[in-house]
């Protein structure tokens, strides 16, 4: 016969104390739930800059090297890769950050005056996770004007019309200026005030191109005997956005083509903006002091163009 019910009934007691059990467990599994999703939004929510001056990126730990050529931390993510069609040799370097003002630009000594340095020593410096060579800015070329705004900083503009400016604002995002003059690329209104585009200010601003992908496409590239556009033994150094806060920096080794044939590879990789650096023989990109691409001996070179980690924790450790 089954048991009576009551209090005293064992079967009673031990289903009620299976529940109570599985209750608990619920209400704790739920709350560690709450924990976790609260911890993950106030990391979300917490603001990793990079000041907009000439200090360096924070200090990078060796663990967080996945490999020699792949990097990650919470603000960062760099991974680098060799490829070849049998016949030619690329590098690309593809990086994803957090914060706009971790896309950084170092000099060799100072922007205010011509200077060189070995790459991978201000690389080092600067703390970089990805760097490569900029724009030739130190040499005395009256071909190319000038158009030096760096961290925020405008040291020079003497533009001839002439070139592309790429003008990178504070969300990390590329604008092009086409024949760029003094009249038609964004300056300051006060001398030591910030330069504004589009209402964003502009933390770094370049003029060596030409600009070789816009909105996808691979541009048409005109003869230019200043930046051997037409040669096909010349290394190529570009930077691109990828789209928001991702960029790749693409360095090609001597046999790949004119500009043109690397204008479509860049397209092919997935460019949305894509503008040619200082190439040749200072065609490097380098992770810390190492240099990704073995394209030619390590030169003396006026800057850096740099992603830096913003994890407080990397110097912390």
């Amino acid at each position: 016969m089954p048991a009576p019910a009551g209090k005293n009934n064992p079967l009673q007691d031990g289903r009620s104390c299976g529940t109570e059990d599985k209750m608990k467990r619920l209400i704790i599994l739920f709350a560690a739930l709450l924990l976790f999703l609260s911890a993950a939004s106030a990391e979300e929510g917490k603001n990793y800059t990079l000041p907009l001056d000439l200090t360096p990126g924070m200090p990078l730990l060796k663990s967080n090297y996945l490999n020699g050529w792949h990097y990650k931390d919470p603000t960062i993510e760099m991974a680098a890769r060799e490829e070849t069609d049998g016949e030619k040799r690329w590098w690309v370097a593809e990086v994803e950050i957090r914060d706009g003002s971790q896309l950084r630009t170092m000099p060799a000594n100072s922007f205010s005056y011509a200077s060189h340095a070995d790459g991978s020593r201000i690389s080092r410096r600067a703390n970089a996770v990805l760097s490569c060579d900029g724009d030739f800015w130190w040499r005395d070329v009256k071909w190319k004007g000038a158009y030096v705004l760096r961290q925020g900083v405008l040291y020079l503009h003497e533009l001839t019309g002439t070139r592309d400016v790429l003008l990178i604002d504070e969300d990390g995002d590329f604008h092009i200026i086409h024949d760029a003059t003094d009249e038609n690329v964004p300056l300051p209104e006060e001398p030591t005030g910030p330069v504004m585009y589009n209402g964003k200010q502009i933390y770094n601003g370049f003029c060596f191109g030409p600009t070789l992908v816009e909105n996808g496409k691979a541009l048409t590239i005109e003869p230019d005997e200043h930046i051997v556009t037409e040669r096909t033994s010349t290394p190529r150094l570009a930077i691109c956005q990828m789209g928001e806060k991702k960029y790749a920096i693409v360095a090609t080794y001597r046999n790949y083509g004119n500009l043109q044939d690397f204008a479509y590879l860049l397209e092919n990789l997935g460019a949305k903006t894509a503008y040619n650096l200082d190439g040749g023989d200072s065609s490097m990109i380098f992770t810390g002091n190492t240099m990704i691409n073995r394209n030619s001996s390590i030169r003396e070179i006026g800057d850096l163009i740099y992603f830096a980690s913003a994890w407080p924790e990397e110097g912390a450790q």
